[in-house]
């Protein structure tokens, strides 16, 4: 089985913040992987941090891989040669994608915004702006994202502030039942797009990523903070499982790995030395397979469970860099 992952580099140059991987998950071998990021138009990010760094969302469609950068589709073949790009006026900060038939969904996360393409030519099907949806703006306090949805928007919202109003940092986007589902990173809801309809809130969910929904009406998404994996009904709307993912001892040992020392930690308050923080075990990026979820996280790597019996089954580590975590992650099996 190979696994293809995207990553992204905290604090690095932008034409440095990233790529994408392929993986042979049998032999932990990587076969090859190219730098991701945003290239027509360039980007300078004034976000130190990076809000337009690195490589997003993955789907493999018709034996294509389709990746993700901050503002475009790169479609590649399954041995990662560049065959074409798409992009559009309102590709602003892509964060994961769903394959709907002959569409692909992406979230625009910076612009809380859902856009169906035609994968085949680019050609816009369907578009969601749930921030103009009076249901949601009643339920969260929402206000209308200031926006000409007519001109390119890829530059105009480079930082978007977390406490703005309104904003709902909408970065995960699934189907089930022929209805379009989304996680609300900020408000920690799963929300029906298609009826205009919350249908679970989760404090755990906060900061979530990487909401993927399945034909038996199950839903995994990763707790970011919270460090757990999520498992809910979609059919009666409840959450039926969380995981703690700190329990493993591949964990263990990069929490033990990246904790800085009490001399650190104490010279740093005293300001006699500066270092930048990055967070370990970050967890975003997600797949399923039968019984196995591949989870991924930083410093980036993949973790395999079987979800059902909560057991250890396998682990990945790319890289020893805390700055640079998985984000998008697919399997082609």
């Amino acid at each position: 089985m190979n696994i293809y992952f995207s990553t992204v580099v905290r604090h690095a140059p932008v034409n440095n913040g990233g790529e994408l991987v392929l993986l042979d998950w049998n032999n932990k071998k990587c076969i090859k992987s190219v730098p991701v990021y945003p290239k027509d138009p360039e980007i300078i990010d004034p976000n130190p941090r990076g809000n337009s760094r690195g490589g997003r969302g993955i789907e493999i469609i018709d034996d294509k891989v389709y990746a993700s950068s901050f503002h475009t589709i790169e479609v590649y073949n399954k041995n990662l040669d560049l065959l074409r790009t798409i992009s559009n006026n309102n590709f602003a900060g892509i964060h994961e994608t769903c394959q709907e038939g002959n569409g692909l969904w992406i979230t625009a996360t910076s612009i809380d915004a859902a856009i169906k393409i035609d994968y085949r030519d680019g050609k816009v099907l369907d578009q969601l702006w749930p921030r103009d949806n009076a249901v949601f703006a009643e339920k969260f306090t929402l206000t209308p994202l200031e926006i000409d949805k007519n001109i390119d928007n890829r530059r105009n919202f480079l930082f978007v502030r977390s406490k703005e109003p309104g904003h709902l940092h909408l970065n995960s986007i699934t189907t089930f039942n022929d209805n379009i589902y989304a996680l609300f990173n900020r408000q920690g809801a799963i929300v029906n797009l298609t009826d205009n309809e919350v249908i679970i809130e989760d404090e755990l969910l906060k900061g979530g990523h990487s909401l993927k929904a399945f034909a038996n009406g199950l839903a995994f998404a990763n707790s970011t903070r919270g460090h757990k994996l999520l498992i809910y009904d979609l059919i009666k709307q409840v959450k039926i499982r969380e995981i703690d993912l700190l329990q493993y001892d591949v964990i263990e040992d990069i929490q033990r790995e990246y904790k800085p020392s009490q001399v650190k930690r104490f010279l740093s308050k005293l300001r006699l030395v500066r270092y930048i923080k990055a967070r370990p075990l970050f967890w975003r990026g997600l797949a399923v397979h039968n019984d196995h979820v591949f989870i991924g996280l930083s410093p980036a790597a993949i973790l395999c469970i079987n979800y059902q019996t909560q057991e250890f089954v396998d682990f990945y580590r790319h890289s020893p860099n805390v700055r640079e975590a998985v984000h998008g992650l697919e399997l082609d099996i």
